[in-house]
């Protein structure tokens, strides 16, 4: 028994660390006994996953441990996913789960830990709904995933192996998710559904109607949000709090696209369904497990940022995990995916933080929607390592009084927005086509008059067509898009309307040719500092790029990704199958080689470009690009016919 001193200082502790502070004063009292005290050295291995499951939740006295996840070369090396210290908790999903602990711990200096039993533990859940709610989905179970000081997942110098590089490419989900799922009724209380998430050690339960489907998914965040916000902890069924309907994928699917969709939907657990069957669960911690440079974790960390000197700090390690993905065989289509996301991800935090400091300056935001569109390669989803910002804001109609207000509002909203991301690696626009840019930061319906005039004006400047070229490359990263659905639709009855709005877009479109001769050779600069280099962006995917998108507003195909467009002009029979196809290795080829070219350039601390020289390119890559560059010829040479050009058509 502990003298009298030792547990009045306990209860003293355990009075300030969430949730026992909760607990009845005699409930404390009979805890600061109940405690045992044990001490670890610096580097000393608390729990892993080849100790047994672990018998005591750990509270943190002083000190600090760093969880590492399994499969470093050494136990106690490793990317650190996680950092605790004093009144933090670990050991709970061994604890719970009766099984050994998924991550190893150890102790980053001297540490004290009170530890608490099993049976006690598992009382106070029974007992307490805020004790139970609080384990359930509560920061004891949430990680942190950013390390102060420290390199963050995706960060670390050099991955512990190749494994968990390559499962991110070539895994499909059956290989990591959980096939054993924890499920409960449509009719269950949500205590009860909590209490079965605390003993199976699990942060969701998918629910399931009287016939065993699937129908929605029960988080640790559905309590929090919905729950916990409304003070009602008893006799709420689950079916009113469920986050449905439920989004899923197939056990074949390839990890990388699952990773995808938790992070287009912002969802922590993805379930697995075998047609109609629940084969399974992918968790956003299987992930963090089973890879070193988890894209989910970095989301959740730009989710999460203070501020914007965190976003800095992510975007460095956004770069690294490009680079990474490069280095083991990432594919064209998917890197530009994934920057995509993270970018837009990054913009919205962004946006939120600028918000925030207006308002609290009191500059309140106008009663008005908006809209913060990108444009150009953010727009098409194939920004690079190398990108500027084209973005604009579209912002609600209103009456002519409050229309100048809302506009000086917005203007200054984007200029911290462009300016953050300046600060994050995004250089301005040189043409400055940007929010911040009162020309780009306009009502709907001033937007609408924009477009207008470019589809229907039959002396625009090739200046303008340049512009309205950028322009039809557009997608909504924050906001409501019924503003930028609204405009769609005007845009779509307007171009069939128009005699000269496609063929002045054609004719602009061949003013870029491919580097490729008469006689099948590659033409490179013969002089000045690109000397013997060809500019694989201008003279290689624009022209690619603008004959599909001329294409696709012919067609009223209003997706803005390249690949995506060949594929819906393929469905439509513009391309036959041999020619599309081609298309597409084509734009996958010239878009692996400049990225390629610029992680080159990173690594030997160069300023980015897209200027590549052929003579360092294998004979199969520069036999593939010459390929390429005829079936661009090809596209071309259909643009020219469609469109009336074939007179102008001069090399």
């Amino acid at each position: 028994m502990k003298d009298t001193k030792s547990a009045g200082m306990i209860y003293d502790f355990l009075k300030t660390v969430p949730p026992f502070h909760l607990l009845p004063d005699a409930e404390i009292r009979d805890l600061s006994r109940t405690l045992t005290l044990e001490h670890f050295h610096p580097e000393q291995v608390i729990l892993s996953p080849a100790s047994p499951p672990n018998q005591f939740l750990y509270l943190i006295r002083s000190g600090e441990v760093r969880l590492i996840p399994f499969g470093g070369r050494k136990e106690s090396a490793g990317p650190v996913v996680d950092m605790r210290g004093e009144g933090e908790f670990f050991g709970f999903f061994s604890l719970l789960g009766n099984r050994p602990s998924p991550f190893t711990i150890v102790a980053e200096r001297d540490t004290v830990c009170f530890l608490l039993g099993k049976a006690s533990f598992l009382r106070l859940l029974d007992t307490y709904p805020d004790v139970l709610l609080y384990f359930t989905m509560g920061p004891s179970k949430g990680f942190k995933t950013s390390v102060p000081g420290r390199p963050a997942e995706g960060s670390t110098a050099a991955p512990s192996g190749p494994e968990p590089d390559i499962l991110f490419f070539s895994a499909r989900v059956r290989d990591i998710m959980h096939p054993h799922v924890a499920v409960c009724a449509d009719n269950e209380s949500v205590v009860a559904a909590a209490r079965l998430m605390t003993t199976r050690g699990v942060g969701s339960l998918v629910v399931v109607d009287p016939a065993q489907n699937p129908i929605g998914i029960l988080t640790d965040g559905d309590l929090r949000r919905k729950v916990i916000a409304s003070g009602e902890l008893k006799d709420v069924p689950v079916k009113g709090v469920m986050s449905h309907p439920l989004s899923a994928v197939p056990p074949d699917a390839f990890l990388f696209d699952a990773i995808l969709l938790m992070i287009r939907k912002r969802i922590k657990y993805l379930p697995v369904l075998q047609g109609q069957d629940l084969a399974g669960i992918l968790s956003e911690r299987d992930l963090m497990i089973s890879q070193g440079n988890n894209p989910v974790a970095i989301i959740r960390r730009i989710q999460q940022a203070p501020d914007l000197e965190e976003l800095v700090l992510i975007r460095k390690e956004i770069t690294h995990t490009l680079k990474v993905m490069l280095e083991r065989g990432g594919q064209a289509r998917e890197i530009c995916q994934l920057i995509t996301q993270l970018n837009d991800h990054l913009t919205v935090r962004i946006i939120e933080l600028a918000a925030g400091d207006l308002d609290r300056e009191g500059q309140k935001a106008p009663p008005l929607p908006f809209v913060w569109v990108s444009l150009g390669s953010e727009g098409r989803q194939e920004q690079t390592l190398s990108t500027d910002q084209d973005n604009a804001l579209i912002f609600g109609d209103s009456d002519p009084d409050s229309e100048a207000d809302a506009k000086a509002y917005f203007l200054v909203l984007a200029e911290r927005v462009v300016s953050g991301l300046e600060r994050c690696g995004f250089p301005r626009c040189k043409g400055d086509m940007m929010a911040s840019n009162p020309q780009w930061c306009q009502p709907l319906r001033v937007w609408k008059d924009y477009y207008q005039k470019w589809i229907f004006q039959r002396d625009l400047s090739a200046q303008d067509i340049l512009i309205s070229s950028i322009f039809f490359d557009f997608r909504a990263i924050y906001g409501p898009e019924r503003l930028l659905n609204d405009l769609i639709a005007s845009i779509k009855a307007a171009i069939p309307e128009s005699k000269v709005f496609l063929p002045h877009m054609a004719l602009r479109s061949l003013e870029l040719r491919t580097p490729l001769s008469f006689f099948n050779r590659l033409v490179v600069e013969r002089s000045g500092q690109y000397k013997n280099r060809l500019n694989i962006k201008r003279h290689g995917l624009m022209p690619l790029i603008d004959a599909v998108r001329i294409l696709s507003l012919e067609q009223g195909i209003f997706r803005t990704n390249t690949l995506d467009r060949i594929a819906a002009l393929m469905e439509r029979d513009i391309f036959a199958p041999g020619d599309g196809n081609n298309l597409r290795e084509a734009f996958n080829l010239m878009m692996l080689l400049r990225l390629h070219h610029n992680l080159e350039q990173l690594n030997q601390g160069e300023e980015l470009d897209n200027y590549i020289e052929p003579s360092e390119l294998s004979t199969i890559q520069r036999s593939n690009l010459k390929m390429a560059f005829k079936a661009i010829d090809r596209l071309q040479s259909q643009i020219e016919i469609r469109y009336g050009l074939t007179t102008l058509r001069k090399r």
